[in-house]
């Protein structure tokens, strides 16, 4: 790894303005919003009233240097900022304040698919987005085998891509990005889609990509994945670095002093702002009982979901779903509505929900419990690490620590006379 510092930051900040109103949602409610406010405000200057608006600072004061040739890994919640640095770093968006040299160029995969055209196929969008992202023409044709090969979609390149799954939208957007000819390489998020053959491509393609020369940037609440590809790591809290180091020290300070250490008191609002979503609705409060205690259970005990939500807009065909992560960030077990076949009714007013699950069957460990509520897809909320769910051993014997699982079923042992 070189020496030579290809990216540099100097005090960097991003500050947003938060309107207290709900947002409208598509065009013919912004219209509304305008000319209600221009009604009421026609003796005024026009200017929004500042008692309305608030400050988030999604970064602040973040100094960075990153070497030529190194994979840095960026981990944090939701809402720390880990996106929003990629974004100012890729000029997508300004930063408010401070400074960020970059040598090189960019090749950034932030948003899947963006530049995408749904009624293009996708051989179509791949020039189109390459292009985009600053690549010649010439260059796509002489890759264009290699970038079809690498995505797997060959049977639907001529396909309109808005026909395509979201899995192969993305190894589609991954595939361009990862064949452009940049220096640096900002990548957001993308194992979060796609199989476990695709994302095993893709680490295999970022190491490749560092071992070229190339730098990378990448962010990810695949902990295992950072560990394995990432020598250096960052963890942001609250739009700031709270920590730069080796990526197994980083990965201990994040487990220890932010997974571990959230406590709302049960109360999910007070950081509702800051979570992905149409804010349609909020999560308020997540309570479980188990057969040990609150927030514990014995393996393969019983144990209960309470789930408070806090409506603003009327949701048609919401969905929830409870998602146990392991101290390494991969989801081991989803409990969803649509899974178990329960149709949440139409919601217009604050409800509570109930799952109850008779046996757990979870190995003894602690579980991370995230609450996501989606409609057709569409996130409505989501929060990371709502509550830690403790799961004790229901036996007095040690587990065998080479041999850890994360299910203990029940068997049946005997020996043929």
């Amino acid at each position: 790894m070189s020496e030579l510092k290809i990216i540099q930051t100097n005090r960097l900040g991003k500050k947003y303005l938060l309107d207290k109103a709900i947002r409208p949602d598509n065009l013919r409610e912004a219209v509304a919003a305008f000319f209600r406010f221009t009604g009421h405000s026609a003796a005024t200057t026009g200017t929004p009233n500042p008692g309305r608006s608030r400050e988030l600072w999604a970064l602040k004061e973040v100094d960075l240097q990153v070497q030529e040739g190194e994979i840095l890994g960026i981990i944090g919640k939701n809402g720390a900022g880990k996106s929003t640095l990629l974004k100012v770093l890729s000029r997508v968006t300004e930063a408010t304040e401070g400074s960020a040299v970059i040598h090189g160029r960019i090749a950034s995969l932030l948003e899947i698919g963006i530049g995408f055209h749904p009624d293009l196929t996708g051989r179509e969008n791949v020039f189109l987005n390459a292009a985009l992202l600053g690549m010649k023409r010439a260059a796509v044709k002489d890759r264009f085998d290699e970038i079809v090969e690498f995505a797997g979609i060959g049977d639907f390149i001529d396909t309109q891509v808005k026909k395509y799954s979201s899995g192969m939208f993305v190894r589609l957007a991954f595939s361009i990005a990862a064949h452009l000819d940049s220096e640096v390489v900002f990548i957001d998020e993308v194992l979060a889609v796609g199989d476990t053959d695709f994302q095993k491509k893709c680490i295999a393609r970022i190491r490749s990509v560092a071992n070229s020369g190339r730098t990378v940037l990448f962010v990810s609440h695949n902990l295992a994945a950072i560990e394995q590809l990432c020598n250096r790591c960052i963890v942001f809290d609250h739009g700031r670095i709270g920590y730069d180091g080796k990526t197994n020290a980083a990965l201990n300070y994040y487990r220890t002093n932010i997974l571990e250490k959230t406590d709302r008191h049960g109360n999910l609002e007070i950081d509702s702002e800051k979570r992905p979503g149409n804010g349609r609705a909020r999560f308020q409060f997540l309570k479980i009982t188990g057969d040990a205690s609150d927030n514990a259970i014995l393996t393969g005990g019983a144990v209960n979901f309470e789930i408070g939500l806090k409506v603003a807009k009327q949701i048609i065909e919401p969905r929830l779903a409870i998602i146990f992560k392991d101290q390494s960030g991969q989801v081991i077990l989803k409990l969803s509505t649509r899974d178990s076949q329960f149709a949440l009714p139409t919601l217009e007013n604050d409800v509570r929900v109930n799952c109850r699950v008779p046996e757990l069957l979870l190995a003894a460990r602690i579980y991370q419990v995230d609450l996501w509520l989606n409609e057709r897809g569409q996130t409505i909320d989501y929060v990371e690490s709502a509550e830690l769910l403790s799961v004790i051993s229901a036996t007095e014997s040690v587990s065998d620590i080479y041999y850890k699982g994360f299910v203990e079923i029940p068997a049946a042992w005997f020996i043929n006379p």
